[in-house]
């Protein structure tokens, strides 16, 4: 169940970004996976109109005290799991890019 919930809140929040797309030709999300030495490393990759990633922030919406709960539930199962993250922003054909990285162990 807590696997669940974490990519629940992945693909949530690249859900909620995706909205956020004006051009819905511009709504893109791929999911890669890759095998690194003992672990599997699960790529998120989405198209987003931040263009600075600032990991003190909660939340970008109105309502910070309903929301904003995502990145935290990320990490908490990631660290449950003996796993990490790592995010950044890229930029290709003028569309700006979250990248998030999840490393799981294999054992």
């Amino acid at each position: 169940l807590r696997l669940i919930k974490l990519f629940y809140n992945i693909l949530e929040n690249a859900y909620e970004a995706l909205l956020k797309i004006e051009n819905t030709n511009n709504r893109i999300i791929n999911i890669k996976t890759e095998m690194l030495d003992n672990y599997i490393k699960l790529s998120f990759i989405n198209t987003t109109i931040t263009s600075v990633i600032d990991e003190n922030i909660k939340t970008d919406k109105l309502d910070s005290i309903s929301h904003g709960f995502g990145k935290t539930i990320i990490s908490d199962i990631l660290i449950d799991y003996d796993g990490f993250s790592n995010s950044y922003l890229t930029t290709e054909d003028n569309l700006s890019f979250y990248n998030l990285e999840i490393f799981l162990p294999l054992d």
